[in-house]
C-alpha cells in the first residue's frame, strides 16, 4: 500500500460506518459486518488479529461506497477528501496483491466449508445467513452470534469473496453454488437475503459475462426471480440491464 493509502482506508471505514450510505436494515447483508464490528476493526488498527476479515472489510466497504447505489456522492466526496475515483484505485492496486495479505483463494481454503459436504456447507449458510439477519439489531455482535452458534461463515465468506475479489474462474465456481442456494432457500427472505448477497455481487461485478445465464434463469425460474427482485443494479452498457428489470418485475 502506499503511504496515504492507510489514512484513505480508515476514511472509506468511518464512511461506511458513520455516513448515510447504507440502511440498517441492509448493512450486514452488504458488508459481512455489523457497523459496530467495523467500528471496532478501524478503532484497533493498525493492529489486525484477523488478516482474512480486514481483507473481507476493505473489499465490503470500498467495494460497496463506490458500486452501491446510494446516490450520494457528494457527501462520500466530504468523507475521504478527495474523489471517490480514488477509492476504486485503492481497491485495485489491493486486489493486485499490492498488499501482504492472502485474498480469496486462501481465504476459501482457510474458510474450511470445503471439507464440508456440500449439503452440509448449504444447511449451514441458511442457518449464518438467519443469524447475521439479526445483527441489524443495535447491540449485537455478529462474529460472537455465529461463534455463539458454532459456525464459522465459511460459505459466505466464501462467496463473498470469490464473487467481489476472486481469482480468475471462482466467480464461475460460485455460480452453481447460487443456483443450488436459491433452489434450496427454505423461504422467500432467505432468497431475498441470496439476491442482496452473493446473486447482486455476481450481478453487479460479472454482469456482462453472465447476462444470458441470468436472464434464462429469471425467465424460467419463479424461485430465482425472487430472489433477483432483491438485486440493485449499477449503470452498465455492457449488459441488458433493462430486460432483467422487466423479466424479475419492480425491485423489492
Amino acid at each position: 500500500m502506499r503511504p496515504n493509502d492507510e489514512e484513505l482506508l480508515l476514511a472509506a471505514f468511518r464512511a461506511a460506518c458513520e455516513g448515510p450510505f447504507f440502511p440498517d436494515w441492509e448493512f450486514a447483508t452488504l458488508m459481512s459486518f455489523t457497523r459496530d464490528d467495523l467500528r471496532t476493526l478501524a478503532a484497533r488498527w493498525p493492529v489486525v488479529a484477523d488478516e482474512n476479515q480486514l481483507d473481507l472489510a476493505i473489499n465490503s466497504v470500498i467495494g460497496n461506497l463506490t458500486g452501491y447505489p446510494h446516490g450520494r456522492t457528494d457527501e462520500l466526496r466530504r468523507f475521504i477528501d478527495s474523489e471517490p475515483s480514488v477509492l476504486a484505485e485503492l481497491l485495485q492496486r489491493w486486489r493486485a496483491g499490492n498488499s501482504p495479505l492472502p485474498h480469496s483463494l486462501s481465504l476459501m481454503v482457510a474458510s474450511g466449508w470445503e471439507d464440508q459436504p456440500l449439503e452440509q456447507a448449504i444447511e449451514t449458510y441458511f442457518r449464518d445467513i438467519e443469524i447475521l439477519g439479526k445483527t441489524t439489531v443495535p447491540g449485537t455482535d455478529s462474529t460472537q452470534a455465529l461463534d455463539d452458534a458454532g459456525d464459522d461463515g465459511g460459505l459466505v465468506l466464501w462467496l463473498t469473496q470469490a464473487v467481489n475479489s476472486g481469482r480468475p474462474g471462482e466467480a464461475e465456481q460460485a455460480w452453481p453454488i447460487i443456483l443450488e442456494l436459491v433452489a434450496r432457500a427454505p423461504s422467500d427472505v432467505a432468497l431475498g437475503m441470496i439476491g442482496a448477497g452473493p446473486l447482486e455481487d455476481l450481478a453487479r461485478r460479472h454482469g456482462s459475462r453472465f447476462a444470458l445465464h441470468l436472464l434464462e434463469r429469471t425467465a424460467s425460474d419463479p424461485r430465482f426471480r425472487l430472489a433477483m427482485r432483491h438485486v440493485w443494479f449499477i449503470e452498465s452498457p455492457d449488459w441488458p440491464r433493462e430486460r432483467l428489470e422487466a423479466l424479475r418485475g419492480a425491485p423489492a
